[in-house]
């Protein structure tokens, strides 16, 4: 009989471990599921998009797509933003700066989405419901 005691008393002391753990967790992982960050991750991008369509007066389409969009870090230039049709009197400024590029902010805003589903949201679904749910999920992943 003691040995059963012991074994609850071991066992409960894990859950409670294993509870603290998920807590602390939880809480190290909430500032990623900000909405401030998704805020922030929004402007970057409408910011972005805007040096890339300006970029495009000066470089081709695809040239901008690779070197704003499509790469994780994007160097742009101080002259993006004074196109000749605008400032005639303002040719060849030096300069530019490093901006996080489309892969790292649609990264960032992928994980902000997910982690803040993960922590808002509860699985309700049980049994049936739940396998058929994952089964559609995984048939709408692999389409």
């Amino acid at each position: 009989m003691a040995s059963v005691q012991e074994t609850r008393s071991s066992s409960s002391i894990d859950e409670t471990q294993f509870s603290e753990g998920v807590a602390a967790f939880r809480e190290a992982v909430k500032p990623l599921a900000s909405l401030k960050l998704s805020v922030f991750l929004f402007a970057c991008g409408i910011f972005l998009v805007l040096a890339g369509t300006l970029a495009q007066v000066e470089k081709d389409i695809w040239d901008v797509v690779a070197s704003y969009f499509r790469c994780w870090v994007a160097w742009i230039d101080f002259q993006v933003f004074f196109p000749k049709t605008w400032v005639p009197n303002m040719q060849n400024i030096p300069g530019g700066f490093w901006f996080p590029g489309g892969w790292m902010i649609g990264g960032l805003m992928a994980l902000n989405l997910l982690t803040a589903h993960a922590l808002r949201f509860k699985v309700q679904a049980k049994g049936t419901r739940m396998i058929w749910g994952l089964v559609v999920t995984a048939l709408g992943i692999i389409l």
